[in-house]
């Protein structure tokens, strides 16, 4: 998690470290959680990011492209958007970002 007081916005990651890539259900959970972790006070926009040794299922893939396409809100939030990374992204983007 991280959280930027001053322009309301909140990053909420999930990181999973399996053979197998994940499905959908993580990813509605990290959703849900959402509720329980954006401060009472204020409107806040929150950015989910999820992380996968192993890539993502179809369902997972599909699941954020319906939070791109129709955000998520809880009471003082709204979804902001959703990046899936797989280790092969990251590696690569380590991989341009060190020259």
């Amino acid at each position: 998690m991280g959280i930027n007081w001053m322009e309301k916005t909140i990053i909420l990651g999930e990181c999973k470290w399996t053979l197998t890539p994940i499905e959908r259900p993580t990813l509605a959970t990290m959703v849900e959680k959402a509720n329980q972790i954006v401060p009472p006070e204020g409107k806040w926009r929150v950015y989910f990011l999820g992380f996968s040794r192993s890539g993502w299922s179809s369902g997972a893939t599909a699941y954020r492209e319906e939070i791109e396409r129709q955000a998520v809100s809880g009471v003082n939030w709204k979804t902001v958007g959703m990046r899936l990374l797989d280790l092969s992204e990251v590696d690569r983007d380590l991989a341009a970002w060190s020259g």
